[in-house]
Formats: structure tokens, C-alpha cells, sequence
């Protein structure tokens, strides 16, 4: 009996150290998780804090979403702006048109009045000149009468026949004057004997009469 205590001591106190070192281990198992809870927490926390300076104050992010208000306004002002700046292009262009095309009309008539008055000038000239032909051409006809009668007396005196044509030298002694000339500025020819002389004055015509 007495040779039995001593391996029931040895026991138990290899029991109680098998205890004690079940112990201690679960010990550092469970402080290895504490610490890595910890080391997760601290994660956590500096995560926390880079999210707080992230975060934007209240009254800043108020100030934000007013400027962004006043921002859509301004757009809304400047395409409205644009909007009405188109209008106004067209505007002016179909004015400008509209001006254009009264500038050539204007113009077209313009020279269309030009043409009629320059037509009705010429015809006012060539009228004027008209009558003051007709008012010389007694005077003309009568220069054309002497002619033909100097004519006549050179074909006598000469034995001329008819077809015969004189010259202006031949009829001078004849005639009144050095030259005979046209109170209008005409020319005369004198043609042949049987043809009477003509002027080129239109309406200052000799018919033997």
C-alpha cells in the first residue's frame, strides 16, 4: 500500500501538468485570437477614419448641391439663350432676304424707269429733230429745185442727154451760191440728168414739184 502513494503522487501530478499544459495551450489559442481581433479592429478603425475624412461636411455638401443647382439653371438659361439667338439669326436672315429682294426689285424698276426715260428722251430728240427738219425742209426742197434747174440749163447749153451727170463745177456757174447746202446739215447728191437730185435728211425730198 504504502508503495502504491508514491505512483498515485506521480500521477496526479502528471495529470495536473497535462492540465496545466492543456490549459496554457488553450491560453495562447484563445490570446492568438484576441490579438488577431485586435489587429482586425485596428483595420477597422483606420478604415473608419480614412472614411470620416471622406466623408463631406453637411453644410459643404448642401453648398455642393446648390451650386449644382444654380449650375443645370445657367445651362437651361444658355440653351434657352441659344435657342432664342437662332431665332433671331433666322429672323434677320429672312429680313435680310426679304431686304435683298426688294433692292433688285427696286433696282430692276429703277433701271427699267431708266430705259423708259432714256427711250422717251430719244424719242423727244428724234421727234424735235423731226419737226425741225420738217420746219427747214421748204428750204431744202427749194436748194434741191435749183439744183435740178442748173442741171437742166447745163444739159442744154452742153448737148447733155439724159444719164449724163454733172459735177458740183459743172452746175456753179448756175447757181446762186458757192455750195449748195442743207439748212439741216444734209448732204446732197446730185445724180444724172433725168434723176432728180437728193438730200440725205430724211422728209427733204424733190419730186419735181
Amino acid at each position: 500500500m504504502k508503495s502504491l502513494i508514491p505512483w498515485v503522487c506521480v500521477v496526479a501530478l502528471l495529470a495536473g501538468g497535462y492540465f496545466l499544459y492543456s490549459a496554457g495551450q488553450a491560453k495562447e489559442v484563445e490570446l492568438a485570437v484576441l490579438r488577431a481581433q485586435v489587429e482586425e479592429l485596428k483595420v477597422v478603425r483606420a478604415e473608419n477614419e480614412e472614411l470620416k475624412k471622406q466623408i463631406i461636411p453637411a453644410a459643404e455638401l448642401t453648398k455642393l448641391r446648390k451650386d449644382n443647382e444654380d449650375l443645370l439653371r445657367l445651362r437651361a438659361e444658355i440653351r434657352q439663350l441659344r435657342e432664342t439667338s437662332r431665332e433671331l439669326t433666322n429672323m434677320v436672315e429672312k429680313v435680310a432676304r426679304v431686304q435683298v429682294g426688294q433692292a433688285q426689285a427696286l433696282a430692276a424698276e429703277n433701271a427699267a424707269l431708266r430705259t423708259q426715260t432714256q427711250q422717251l428722251q430719244d424719242a423727244s430728240a428724234q421727234a424735235a429733230q423731226q419737226q425741225a427738219n420738217a420746219a427747214l425742209a421748204p428750204a431744202c426742197i427749194a436748194t434741191l429745185r435749183t439744183v435740178e434747174l442748173a442741171k437742166h440749163m447745163w444739159a442744154a447749153d452742153n448737148a447733155r442727154i439724159a444719164g449724163s451727170v454733172p459735177t458740183l463745177a459743172d452746175l456753179q456757174p448756175y447757181l446762186r451760191t458757192v455750195v449748195p447746202a442743207c439748212p439741216s446739215g444734209g448732204t446732197y447728191s446730185i445724180n444724172a440728168v433725168g434723176v432728180f437730185a437728193t438730200c440725205s435728211i430724211p422728209g427733204h425730198v424733190f419730186n419735181g414739184k
